[in-house]
């Protein structure tokens, strides 16, 4: 096996496998990566168990070429070193030792490991595969992937439920809010709900390349996704993902509509002097209160809000950083809350926004 890449090659190489190789796995070939130079491409493939990465290098007899088939599990050092180095950077396998060479003044030498022993990487799909726009999928998983839940208490709540059939929807809960989003399918297609563990998607949505289609591959027990040169493979989560859609309501008392920016930057300003990020907002009159307090200081700002329907004096506290974080997902100048009392989930929506999405936020009892 020999070949020869750039720095550059490399280092968007790493990019993409970086995400599995942080993760301490107790297989010890999975710290490596699995090389193969073929006629047409290098093939690595990165794995923490979990999750799995296959990138493809075409050769362009510039930035890549290749000089000899072969194949072997690399350290992950031997790619980390080299991508320190400059020009055109030769890897070669003498016996079983890989031979950098950076021009004639750099020689490095690492061990590797037997690409047989490597676990095979692929996926048998029992469905019709999904293509989605680069912008879909970013849309898809950027306004959802935020609301998982960080902690294992409840693990089918650390990942995106994405339900297929005559639309594409994606939701998460972390049970105390609810994103969802979705999108509409060209034709129908056999209905599926799986569950997406979060931190690949996070993975995924870094190291696509957006401007180029996504495939979606839906296998029993995994899924993979395509991207230009790049495939990400992921075991689903296991267990039934709970019924989210009686928690959205589909009537509300009280409907407020408020200039977004402006809005946005008194949450931000007032969450500061909350010590667990409760803000407190009350509708009098002709414009919208909202007071935060802490043990040494306190806040209130007054905005006049848009339109407003309902009942007179209403109030509602809530956690500000969950609902600047659904904010972020909502590209609209002016955004409507829509209230069903003040201890039921209230929904947050853009006025006239492209993208079809629920952004739901539990109001906090206590204040």
């Amino acid at each position: 096996m020999k070949f020869t890449l750039t720095k550059d090659v490399i280092q968007q190489a790493m990019q993409k496998l970086r995400p599995v190789l942080n993760a301490k796995g107790t297989i010890p070939i999975l710290a490596g990566i699995k090389v193969e130079a073929m006629a047409d491409c290098i093939m690595l493939t990165a794995s923490n168990a979990s999750e799995s990465i296959i990138h493809r290098i075409l050769p362009n007899g510039e930035t890549t070429t290749i000089d000899n088939e072969g194949a072997a599990v690399l350290t992950k050092e031997a790619f980390e070193v080299t991508s320190k180095l400059s020009g055109e950077i030769t890897f070669e396998l003498v016996e079983k030792n890989l031979q950098v060479t950076q021009g004639k003044k750099t020689s490095l030498s690492f061990t590797t490991m037997a690409p047989e022993e490597f676990p095979k990487i692929g996926a048998n799909p029992t469905s019709a595969p999904i293509v989605l726009t680069g912008q879909k999928f970013s849309e898809l998983i950027s306004r959802t992937v935020f609301a998982v839940a960080k902690t294992e208490t409840r693990p089918v709540l650390t990942g995106v439920n994405l339900q297929v059939g005559e639309s594409l929807q994606a939701i998460s809960t972390d049970s105390h809010r609810l994103a969802k989003v979705t999108i509409p399918l060209e034709e129908k297609l056999d209905e599926v709900s799986i569950t997406i563990p979060g931190k690949m998607l996070d993975h995924a949505l870094k190291a696509f390349d957006l401007s180029k289609g996504i495939l979606l591959s839906i296998d029993t027990s995994q899924i993979a996704m395509a991207n230009g040169n790049t495939i990400y493979y992921s075991r689903l989560l296991e267990g039934n993902y709970p019924d989210t859609q009686r928690l959205i309501p589909t009537t509300f008392d009280g409907e407020l509509t408020l200039d977004a920016k402006e809005f946005t930057e008194s949450l931000q300003l007032l969450s500061t002097l909350s010590s667990e990020g409760v803000i407190k907002l009350e509708v009098d009159g002709l414009f919208v209160k909202l007071d935060s307090k802490n043990e040494t200081a306190k806040g209130h700002r007054e905005l006049s809000f848009i339109e407003y329907t309902g009942e007179a004096g209403f109030t509602v506290s809530f956690s500000s950083g969950f609902l600047l974080e659904a904010l972020k997902r909502i590209d609209s100048d002016a955004i409507k809350l829509n209230f069903c009392g003040a201890q039921r989930p209230f929904t947050v929506e853009g006025i006239n926004e492209k993208t079809k999405q629920v952004q739901l936020i539990l109001p906090v009892r206590t204040y």
